[in-house]
Order: C-alpha cells, then sequence, then structure tokens
C-alpha cells in the first residue's frame, strides 16, 4: 500500500513539474515575441522585408496565374486579382520600409 501512495505522490509531482515548465516556457516565447514586434533588432527589421519581399512576389505570381488561366473573366476572378495585386503591392511596399535597416 505504501508503495501505491509513493507512486501516486511521484506521479502528481511529475505532472506538476511538466505544467510549470510548460507554463515558464511559454512565458518566455511570448515575452520574446513581444520584445521582438515592439523593438525589433536591425537583423529582424531585415528579415521581416525579406519576407514580404517574399509574399509580395507570390502575391503578384498568383495575380498573373489568374490573369492567364481564368478565361473567360468572372466576378470573382476579378475579385482575386484586385485582392492579390492590393497583398502584392502592400507587402513591396512594407518591405522597403522594413529593409531600410537602422530607423
Amino acid at each position: 500500500m505504501q508503495w501505491e501512495r509513493i507512486v501516486e505522490v511521484a506521479k502528481r509531482w511529475w505532472t506538476d513539474r511538466g505544467r510549470r515548465l510548460v507554463r515558464r516556457y511559454t512565458r518566455k516565447v511570448v515575452a520574446n515575441w513581444r520584445a521582438a514586434l515592439r523593438r525589433p533588432t536591425t537583423k529582424q527589421r531585415e528579415a521581416a522585408g525579406r519576407f514580404l519581399h517574399t509574399l509580395s512576389a507570390a502575391s503578384l505570381s498568383g495575380a498573373a496565374v489568374i490573369v492567364g488561366t481564368a478565361w473567360p473573366f468572372r466576378f470573382w476572378d476579378a475579385a482575386r486579382l484586385l485582392v492579390l495585386m492590393t497583398i502584392g503591392v502592400l507587402c513591396f511596399l512594407c518591405g522597403a520600409v522594413m529593409s531600410k535597416g537602422d530607423r
């Protein structure tokens, strides 16, 4: 009987320890994300700019595919084309601002 009690206490301790570790790790990750979004370093800004330029290229490529494959044009094709082109231009402009480096 004593052994069962020891095993039960050990399992509870291990489970609680795991929960504490997960909470602590989650707090650290969230704090790092907040710091990166509030005050990004120069490298982080440049990386975000490159990522936005990649998204811009992908959305403009998607718009070109719609133009090349959707014929005759329907309303939803034109709407998708307009949305993709708008996203592409906005991502390009934001990426250009972010890629400058120092503020």
